[in-house]
Formats: C-alpha cells, sequence, structure tokens
C-alpha cells in the first residue's frame, strides 16, 4: 500500500471528469494548477484522492485557514492506491488539537483487510524402492515382465488411432503397477533430530580440523624455538672461543 499525504497547495473542483480519481465532496469550485497537476500525477501513478470521496460537513472539509480571516481552503490531500481505496473508512480534518500551524490536522482512520491463503492440499510423492533392481538381477526380471504384462493387458482392445498421450497414460498406469507389485515403497523415513544430528556431526569435524590445525602450528613454533636456542648457543660458545 502507498500512502502520500502532505501540504500539495492543490485545489480540486466538484466537475463530473474528476469524479474517478477525486471525489465530489470538495469546497472547491474549480481547480487551480497544482490541483490539475496532482489529478494527472494520480492518474499517471494509479491513485486516488481519499480527502475528497468520504462526506463530511463543510466545517471538517476545509485544511488551511486563510490567515487574517475565517475562510478555509482544502489545500491538503491524501493519496492512495486504488487498490487499498476500501481500506480507508475517514478522512477529516480536527480543528481541536493546537499544531502551532495555519493548517489544520488531518486524520486518516483505515482499517487493513488481511486476505485468507486457502491451504492446498500436497499430493504425496510415492518413492519407490529402487535399490532392489540394482541389487537383484532376478527382481529387475520379475519387474520388466510384470511391467510388460500390465501394459499388454491396458493396450489390448485400444485403437491404433488413439492419441500419444493416451498411450503415455498406458504406459505410464503399467510402469506404476508393476512397480506395486514387485519393488514397493521405500521404508526410508526420516527422523525427527535428523538433521540436527547431521549439524552436530559437521561441528564436530570442524572442530577436530581446527584442533589439528592449531597443534601443527604449535609444533612449528615450538621447532622454530628450538632451532633459535641452538644457534644462541652456538654464536655464545664461537664469542667464547674467541676471548
Amino acid at each position: 500500500m502507498v500512502i502520500i499525504m502532505g501540504d500539495f497547495n492543490a485545489k480540486l473542483g466538484n466537475k463530473e471528469y474528476l469524479q474517478p480519481v477525486a471525489g465530489p465532496y470538495t469546497i472547491c469550485d474549480s481547480s487551480n494548477e497544482n490541483g490539475n497537476m496532482l489529478i494527472q500525477s494520480a492518474i499517471r501513478n494509479r491513485l486516488i484522492v481519499k480527502s475528497t470521496m468520504i462526506p463530511h460537513n463543510h466545517i471538517h472539509l476545509g485544511t488551511w485557514r486563510i490567515p487574517g480571516s475565517n475562510e478555509v481552503n482544502q489545500i491538503d490531500h491524501v493519496l492512495a492506491t486504488s487498490h487499498h481505496s476500501s481500506s480507508f473508512i475517514d478522512v477529516r480534518s480536527c480543528r481541536g488539537p493546537n499544531c502551532d500551524s495555519d493548517h489544520y490536522l488531518v486524520k486518516i482512520k483505515m482499517r487493513e483487510r488481511i486476505a485468507k491463503v486457502q491451504k492446498t492440499s500436497r499430493r504425496k510423492t510415492r518413492i519407490w524402492d529402487v535399490e532392489k533392481l540394482q541389487k537383484d538381477i532376478a527382481q529387475t526380471d520379475k519387474y520388466q515382465k510384470a511391467k510388460d504384462l500390465k501394459l499388454k493387458q491396458k493396450m489390448e482392445g485400444e485403437k491404433e488411432t488413439d492419441s500419444a498421450q493416451k498411450r503415455w497414460e498406458h504406459l505410464e498406469q503399467a510402469i506404476k503397477a508393476g512397480a506395486e507389485e514387485i519393488i514397493w515403497e521405500s521404508k526410508y523415513k526420516r527422523t525427527k533430530n535428523g538433521s540436527m544430528k547431521s549439524v552436530q556431526h559437521i561441528l564436530e569435524r570442524r572442530i577436530n580440523l581446527d584442533r589439528r590445525f592449531y597443534k601443527r602450528r604449535q609444533d612449528l613454533i615450538i621447532r622454530s624455538i628450538k632451532k633459535g636456542e641452538g644457534r644462541l648457543a652456538e654464536n655464545v660458545k664461537e664469542r667464547r672461543e674467541r676471548i
């Protein structure tokens, strides 16, 4: 939803051709230049002027009091997307609050409607135990024979002029019937905490790798220190011999 509101200094007239975008409830007889620009912008961006579409008394339509007089003008407006036009319940000016301005406070009352999403039942995907066909050649032969027999029974009495879609349906039914008879569905069931176990296994593996890495670094540091100590001792020994 897009809501644009503010002081546009725009007067909107109560002409009939403006009513699809700006309603008839305005205190101005004709539109000024800013009003025409506001209407054009609303049409271009698919907006509706809601401040002139809700009926109110004249006292609640004016938004700006002319300084030095009691006359008011309706130059502050509220625009909203046409798709959410029904969400606005009321738009009016309030003269009671002291805003320290010559403009009156414009109040909006709206109610957003939340669409109910209907849950669609998902089609259950059948998982066949194809490992039986990969491991046992005898099971493969049985499945092939069962499929051919089912397909032959489906194709009996059919004409050669049948469409390719109908032939494909017969083949699909034969494949499923042979699978139900020979290989059945897979009995694999995902455990509730299976994902947590896999995450824990990955974390433990990462920790072990980090330990090995830091251990190797530590060994390299110790070796370098020992080499440095050995070189230092040799330098000290050479200096003593010179002395």
